[in-house]
């Protein structure tokens, strides 16, 4: 064995773990798509989940009643979908279904301050909706 094959071995002894290593570690970080949620209703849950509300009002602007709040993505990574209310009468049946979707697209940290109009005259009560 010369001395050109022994480093080359050497080599690859030590390049081969440190290659392997980094591979599996920077498989685990992604997210596949077997752990993404596959119902409806579970991506909605899990969008709703990586968010939170903040301030939320009603009001009246030249005779319209809307919804105000505040999106914030407390998360590290970036959180995209869509979101819209559902409204309820005071009795909590159904008044309206999610309508006005709004795009979502928070990077980490950052809120948005969203406005939804025109609020149904019988609404008393909303839920914010999400999807993708």
């Amino acid at each position: 064995m010369t001395r050109r094959t022994s480093t080359f071995r050497t080599a690859v002894v030590w390049i081969a773990p440190v290659l392997a290593l980094t591979l599996v570690s920077a498989c685990g970080s992604t997210r596949s798509a077997e752990d993404a949620p596959r119902t409806p209703e579970a991506r909605e849950k899990a969008l709703g989940d990586r968010l939170a509300l903040r301030d939320p009002r009603t009001g009246n602007e030249r005779g319209l009643a809307f919804l105000e709040l505040t999106l914030v993505n407390p998360t590290g990574d970036r959180v995209t979908g869509r979101c819209a209310p559902e409204w309820y009468d005071a009795q909590g049946a159904l008044v309206s279904a999610a309508a006005d979707w709004q795009t979502i697209d928070l990077k980490p940290s950052q809120e948005r301050r969203m406005r939804f109009a025109p609020m149904p005259a019988a609404a008393k009560s909303w839920r914010l909706r999400f999807g993708t």
